[in-house]
């Protein structure tokens, strides 16, 4: 989930208004800063698109996204989202409808007016998205009420929709810009604080910052160059000789480093997990049985003392983080359980062979990807790992079911609607595992609609029970990304991706 765009807890029936101020975030003072300064920030991969509906969301494309892009509301991981580009937003009295009011005097940075006429165009445009469709299935319609209202009707219910405008579906493009859909996914124009200036393949993506900005609080910078330097080792290296001004990482080992040499750390809350996606259409991770055995032969002790990974413990084998007030305990702890998980094989009798792929980047993710695979062997699980070069061909074959088995990362919201309803719900738009059980449908449409906290509470700790029992796909870690950089930068909030919105440098 974006800094800007994360999904949040929450949705009332109450109208929220910010017409007062429509930038909540807090950057550092300008008289603090050398306005006139850039930074050079090390990205882990290069993005397959800058296109919010023509791309599932990345570490690579969100960091982009955060000064370009942004969204109708905004939240964080503990708070209910509020409005940002959008002034008011109110639930109807019988709960299938939402009416938005845009802020006055927006216009995207090509000059087109933001307005009612945008909001339809590009929630439609998100609709029909390959990508990020399927988790709008429940909007009816979108009409334009007047120059500056929206209304959108639901099939049912959604307590949790603010949490939908605030993430990657409430992102609003200019509909100029997204008249070619080729050109779009490279020449991306939104509202933010910076407008992009270019993209040189395999090398970098230049932000300027856009004078002109509609919020109270002005870019810090004159420009961000995000460089895609792939591999972590190199990236590390890289900020230590002052080639970049910081980095991303989601490896301990680099924050270690980069602590011993005076370096900030940015640590934000828990705000995402590492998964392995099982396709559960192909033979043998069709059955519940060989999916438990894979997670109950994985010594997580061992992985977390080998390879000092943020979240590798005995709790991360649950989709909720026990850092959320959604987190219900399994009836059955995890448990390393070799023995147990060769009776499960026995069971299903039969011979269990498949791949795995891993984008290609930090050794050190190679290597425990190697150790997990080796405790499958020990078990009779023969799996392959096969490296992939290029997020976008990565991508792609997850988003296409195109492989048995994938390591990946995603967002945790910290409302269960915004991440369980996506990964778990049959044809949800980040069921990855293409998981498909009635039970668990039914409990997440539940937390969806009710209207109180208690009925959803309930709901979300079945699916939780049902999601030990099923075992649709492995959890792995849960931790956050960490944002490295020089003791001159400024502005570095708890944030999912580099906040360019805030950061800044200081004047010498």
């Amino acid at each position: 989930m974006l800094a800007l765009f994360v999904a949040a807890c929450g949705g009332s029936s109450s109208s929220t208004d910010t017409s007062g101020s429509s930038d909540s975030t807090v950057a550092s003072s300008p008289a603090d800063n050398d306005l006139t300064a850039t930074l050079t920030v090390g990205l882990d991969a290069e993005p397959s698109s800058l296109d919010p509906a023509g791309d599932s969301l990345s570490l690579a494309n969100g960091s982009v996204y955060d000064g370009v892009f942004e969204a109708l509301m905004v939240g964080d991981y503990t708070e209910a989202p509020t409005p940002w580009l959008a002034k008011t937003v109110t639930e109807s009295a019988d709960r299938l409808s939402w009416t938005l009011v845009m802020q006055d005097g927006v216009t995207f940075h090509d000059g087109t007016p933001f307005d009612a006429a945008a909001v339809k165009f590009n929630l439609e445009r998100q609709r029909v998205s390959a990508y990020n469709g399927s988790g709008l299935k429940n909007i009816t319609a979108v009409d334009v009420v007047d120059p500056m209202t929206v209304k959108i009707t639901l099939a049912v219910a959604w307590t949790a929709f603010p949490n939908v405008l605030s993430g990657i579906n409430g992102v609003m493009v200019s509909p100029a810009s997204a008249a070619d859909p080729e050109k779009v996914k490279r020449n991306p124009v939104g509202t933010g604080p910076f407008t992009f200036t270019e993209w040189i393949p395999a090398d970098h993506i230049l932000l300027t910052r856009n004078d002109t900005y509609w919020g109270e609080n002005k870019a810090q910078l004159a420009s961000v160059t995000y460089k895609f330097v792939t591999d972590e080792t190199a990236r590390l290296t890289a900020l230590i000789a002052g080639d970049l001004d910081a980095m991303t990482t989601i490896v301990s080992a680099s924050v270690k480093e980069a602590d011993s040499k005076g370096f900030q750390t940015s640590i934000p809350p828990v705000s995402g997990y590492g998964n392995i996606h099982l396709n559960n259409k192909k033979p043998g991770l069709d059955d519940a049985r060989v999916r438990r055995a894979l997670e109950m032969s994985i010594d997580r002790d061992a992985l977390k003392d080998a390879f000092d990974y943020f979240g590798y413990d005995t709790e991360s084998g649950t989709p909720i983080s026990m850092t959320s007030r959604w987190y219900s305990a399994p009836a059955t702890a995890n448990k390393f359980d070799p023995e147990g998980a060769k009776a499960l094989l026995a069971d299903y009798g039969k011979p269990v062979k498949f791949t795995i792929e891993l984008l290609q980047g930090s050794q050190s993710t190679v290597d425990a990807l190697a150790a997990i695979v080796d405790y499958w062997k020990q078990v009779g699980i023969e799996a392959t790992v096969k490296m992939v070069p290029d997020l976008t061909t990565y991508v792609v074959s997850v988003i296409t079911g195109a492989y048995d088995a994938v390591a990946w990362l995603a967002g945790e919201g910290s409302d269960p609607d915004s991440s369980l309803y996506a990964m778990l719900h049959t044809g949800g738009p980040s069921n990855y595992s293409v998981f498909s059980n009635p039970d668990m449908d039914a409990a997440l449409d539940e937390g969806r609609s009710a209207p109180d906290e208690a009925t959803r509470m309930a709901a979300y700790a079945k699916a939780q029970d049902l999601f030990h029992s099923q075992m649709p796909y492995i959890v792995l870690t849960h931790g956050q990304v960490r944002i490295l950089a020089t003791k001159d930068v400024t502005g570095l909030t708890q944030a999912a991706f580099f906040p360019s919105r805030t950061a800044g440098k200081k004047a010498k």
